[in-house]
């Protein structure tokens, strides 16, 4: 008994709990597990009056399968070694009928260590149990549905990239053959018809392989690993700048950056934005590429200073096919940032750019920050 509570009161507080806690079983039993207090919960759980179980063993509300696997020695054991043993399990009624008991075994020991009772408290969580079953049930059915789309989305690629690409193949071919061998008999604009025939061809071929990478993001399995970013940009920086002869950028890369992350994603990550970056600079701009405390994460960034964009359009440019600017002026399919986004996605990141006018600024974090959430 606690110190300082009065043997009466204690003898109030379980005749409580007997009489009127109705939607909890107590069960007082002796080390051998013999009921000696069957409380109104339990006989309105259970279904037995406590004259019924008066002596009886508290093993009697265990469903036959967990008594032949002896599950109630083991809670009563569990008990025994330290003093309580929580359990949630398939309970069976006076009817046979069974219900989901949610509660707990208590121990109570002599100054010596010995079990003098065991107590019992439960209650019956049938209607959550059958909730969660429910939920459960849904999610695999919702997961095998998701299964099927993939598939689905599998042969309907295999059938984009399979039934698509010969057909634009002869477009082009017929196209070149037409100009090589007929062409000084064509006239201007019949040339002209012909070489955007074949310009178009290709730049669907393009999207088509853009799509593609855009549908396989989403199926691929992430390798985290260390990383070193500060070397990885630099390689890519490398690599873009010999893409783009023409506009000899200056490159100015933070040192010791790191993040633990998925080398081939964030690589291509940060292909896209530098690329990104380069197309929209004119020749000799500087280009940054560093990483700096944003909230509770790190964002990495890359900052251009071309042509920016207009900030009422931002969420525009995350869109596959939403291009904020004309094809004439520059080329692109309009997959390139839609794929960043969901790459970003992958590592449970986000993504983001700003633009003063001056340039353009991208942001990207890895990991998840409950205070970046858009």
């Amino acid at each position: 008994m606690p110190e300082g509570v009065q043997p009466e009161i204690a003898a109030e507080v379980l005749n409580a709990l007997v009489v009127q806690a109705r939607d909890y079983a107590l069960l007082i039993m002796t080390p051998d597990r013999r009921i000696t207090v069957w409380s109104k919960g339990a006989e309105d759980i259970t279904g037995w009056s406590a004259e019924e179980v008066q002596g009886e063993s508290g093993d009697i509300i265990f469903v036959p399968e967990d008594l032949e696997a002896g599950e109630a020695d083991g809670e009563a054991s569990r008990a025994f070694e330290t003093g309580r043993s929580e359990n949630e399990r398939w309970h069976v009624r006076k009817d046979g009928t069974r219900f989901w008991g949610s509660g707990m075994m208590l121990a109570l020991k002599s100054p010596e260590g010995q079990v003098r009772t065991l107590v019992k408290v439960f209650k019956d969580a049938t209607h959550r149990k059958e909730a969660e079953d429910e939920l459960e049930q849904r999610v695999t059915e919702r997961t095998t549905e998701l299964h099927e789309a993939l598939r689905e989305a599998d042969d309907f690629t295999y059938a984009i990239s399979h039934d698509l690409r010969a057909p634009l193949r002869a477009i082009v071919s017929t196209s070149s053959i037409l100009l090589e061998e007929a062409g000084p008999d064509l006239g201007h604009e019949a040339r002209e018809l012909l070489e955007r025939q074949a310009h178009n061809a290709n730049r669907l071929a393009r999207l088509i392989d853009e799509l593609l990478r855009l549908s396989r993001l989403w199926r691929l399995q992430l390798q985290p690993i260390d990383l070193d970013i500060t070397e990885i940009a630099t390689t890519v920086a490398n690599e873009q700048a010999a893409r783009w002869p023409d506009r000899r950028p200056v490159f100015r890369i933070q040192p010791n950056m790191r993040v633990r992350a998925d080398e081939n994603l964030v690589t291509a990550i940060l292909r896209e934005l530098v690329e990104n970056a380069l197309k929209f600079s004119p020749s000799g701009a500087v280009i940054d590429i560093g990483a700096e405390p944003t909230g509770s994460c790190t964002s990495f960034y890359v900052r251009d200073r071309g042509i920016g964009f207009d900030a009422r359009q931002h969420d525009k440019m995350f869109r596959a096919f939403e291009r904020l600017v004309r094809d004439a002026e520059y080329p692109g399919t309009g997959i390139g940032l839609a794929a960043v986004e969901r790459m970003v996605r992958r590592h449970a990141g986000r993504i983001w750019a700003e633009s003063s006018g001056d340039g353009a600024t991208f942001r990207f974090t890895i990991d998840e920050c409950e205070d970046l959430r858009p």
